[in-house]
């Protein structure tokens, strides 16, 4: 009279997702934290960097961010490789448009060394920009290495990196007010 417990593949990942999700969420709350504590205190802040154009492109990267998430969310309906590929070129153009946006924040005085207003942008939209950076590398990995580019067969682990895009999409759309609109 011995029964076995079968522990499916998909429970433990689960499990592992949600600490890993977490932590990552709980430390990015944290840097958000620390950014309105200084904001409050400081004197000087983003509003003498950013204009219409930095408006323009913060708007355009979370477009890219959006339709990102969107195509990567037809992809697990619809499973066809160009959702995919398409998923990923708009975060590829994300990433580019923030480095553009850095660039011309830099160009207008906003370094990372020149007031704490500078260090807490780069460090929360660099913190970001990684974390889209490695779920990109996270997403091909899957996708070749499972063999969903052959079988068109979506795996769970699959379907838990598209859930932390989800997240970073959640986390942009709160640092975007936080960063740029509100004073």
């Amino acid at each position: 009279m011995s029964q076995s417990i079968e522990i499916k593949d998909n429970t433990t990942t689960s499990v592992g997702v949600l600490i890993g999700l977490s932590a990552w969420s709980i430390t990015f709350v944290t840097l958000i934290w620390g950014y309105m504590f200084y904001r409050v205190r400081g004197l000087l802040w983003l509003e003498d960097y950013i204009d219409g154009p930095i408006y323009f492109k913060v708007a355009l990267n979370t477009g890219f961010l959006i339709c990102s998430s969107f195509f990567l969310h037809l992809f697990l309906q619809q499973k066809e490789k160009k959702l995919f590929l398409l998923g990923l070129s708009a975060a590829l153009l994300f990433i580019i448009g923030q480095w553009n946006l850095w660039q011309a924040l830099s160009m207008r005085g906003l370094t990372v060394n020149q007031t704490i207003a500078g260090s807490f942008f780069y460090l929360l939209t660099g913190f970001h920009a990684l974390h889209i950076i490695i779920g990109m590398g996270v997403l091909i990995g899957f996708y070749y290495l499972s063999g969903m580019a052959q079988t068109k067969a979506i795996t769970p682990n699959f379907k838990f990196v598209v859930r932390f895009w989800d997240l970073l999409l959640l986390f942009w759309l709160i640092l975007v007010p936080l960063i740029f609109i509100l004073k």
